[in-house]
């Protein structure tokens, strides 16, 4: 028997979402359901992703971010998101239980939230340095040639509940590629994300992703300190930031 290949189910979902007009898609292997995110759903996703962030996230637990600290910085992103129709949920068919949960962001929105002052009145003391550096990474990568900032999308917030039942199911990773399927439908043609992780980084580069720019942790400082360096202690060496193409024309 054929070894069944997770990635070529995620391609082939979001293939089929890509090139449809419907609001959702269902994974029938899975029992899972995945939708562009309403009103309704915002509370329930605000909590998985802090949730998900703050007990398995290292940049947020060397900062020491609260649950109750990302849902208040996270409620005017959610929206933004949810406006532009660029976020996406996945629910258990069985339990209607929100188990999943990927957000896109309008480049230009993005920056705005983060620049000068913003990044604290939006972030709150405690995500500003973790902001700050992003907002260094792209300022560097808009010095670039090649970086045109139009019809560009923003991801760094994905998330998927843990435990045995949702386990080996993709669900974080569908969720990330349907916020690209739904933002090509959109017309926007780049993605860019930013990752402190070095797995994650490697991850990166293998779904298609390449890097532009990094900053280096151990000399990156915020208001004149070095705040990651118990990160680099731990084996992280540089917060990178990846583009990606994702036009309706692009091929998988």
């Amino acid at each position: 028997m054929a070894k069944h290949n997770p990635m070529e189910h995620v391609l082939e979902l979001y293939k089929q979402f890509r090139d449809s007009d419907s609001s959702f898609i269902v994974d029938e292997k899975n029992n899972i359901r995945y939708s562009v995110m309403q009103e309704e759903d915002m509370d329930e996703a605000m909590k998985v992703i802090a949730i998900s962030f703050i007990e398995q996230n290292e940049i947020f637990k060397s900062q020491g971010v609260t649950v109750e600290q990302y849902i208040l910085a996270a409620k005017f992103e959610f929206r933004l998101a949810m406006e532009d129709k660029l976020a996406i949920v996945a629910r258990d068919i069985e339990n209607n239980k929100l188990v999943g949960v990927g957000i896109g962001y309008v480049y230009s929105k993005a920056t705005e939230a983060t620049a000068g002052e913003n990044v604290i009145n939006n972030y709150g003391e405690a995500m500003a340095p973790i902001m700050d550096c992003m907002m260094q990474l792209y300022e560097d990568a808009e010095k670039k040639e090649s970086f045109d900032p139009k019809k560009m999308i923003v991801i760094d917030d994905v998330a998927c509940l843990r435990g045995e039942k949702y386990a080996s199911k993709a669900i974080g990773f569908l969720s990330g590629f349907l916020v690209e399927a739904i933002s090509a439908r959109h017309g926007y043609e780049k993605m860019i994300t930013t990752i402190f992780n070095p797995i994650m980084q490697k991850r990166a580069l293998a779904v298609g992703y390449r890097l532009i720019c990094s900053v280096d942790l151990n000399e990156y400082t915020y208001k004149d300190v070095k705040v990651f360096l118990d990160l680099v202690a731990k084996g992280y060496k540089e917060v990178q930031i990846f583009i990606k193409d994702i036009g309706k024309n692009n091929k998988k």
